[in-house]
């Protein structure tokens, strides 16, 4: 059982190992069973039952997929860090006159504050290539969360702005974590 090993790994593991021992006779063998098998399930339980999100959750990079409308869409890319500070860049893609399309570029910058359930709160700013920006707050939850060094990290994450956008739909958010 590798160091690198998920959790999943590890308890299939264990148990191919269970049958093997199963296989053999004696009171060693079903005392190294018993053992395998509640490391198994602690091991289990801590992965289910780790420490609460904290704003350390959420650090990492994120790919971002923005919905503002059926017609209004964007992407990017932010960083968190471990006290909840967002930086990022995105491009907002939107219907243009004469059924074109028009692209601009974006700066984000914010605060996120995670409660420890999982659920928050983001405020952040959007700075637009013309200099304009609007301040957004935004209600999100972790939809995914791995444990890492016993920290659970976001690996997906949901947001809905409270305000609403063009013609009165909601803004949406997926944060995605990317590879280190």
């Amino acid at each position: 059982m590798g160091e690198g090993d998920s959790a999943n790994d590890q308890c299939f593991k264990r148990v191919i190992l269970t049958s093997v021992y199963k296989q053999k006779e004696g009171r060693t063998m079903k005392k190294v069973i018993l053992v395998l098998n509640a490391l198994t399930v602690v091991s289990f339980l801590s992965v289910i039952y780790a420490a609460d999100f904290t704003k350390a959750s959420l650090q990492g990079k994120f790919a971002i997929q923005v919905s503002a409308s059926p017609r209004i869409v964007g992407i990017g890319v932010a960083t968190l860090d471990e006290s909840g500070n967002l930086t990022g860049t995105g491009s907002i893609n939107m219907p243009a006159l004469l059924g074109r399309r028009s692209v601009s570029t974006i700066a984000l910058a914010g605060t996120l504050e995670v409660n420890t359930d999982g659920t928050g709160t983001a405020s952040f700013t959007s700075t637009y290539e013309d200099g304009s920006s609007d301040a957004s707050v935004a209600d999100f939850v972790i939809m995914e969360a791995e444990v890492v060094d016993g920290i659970k990290l976001a690996t997906e994450i949901y947001g809905v702005n409270r305000s609403s956008g063009l013609l009165g739909y909601p803004i949406t958010y997926v944060y995605k974590r990317l590879p280190d």
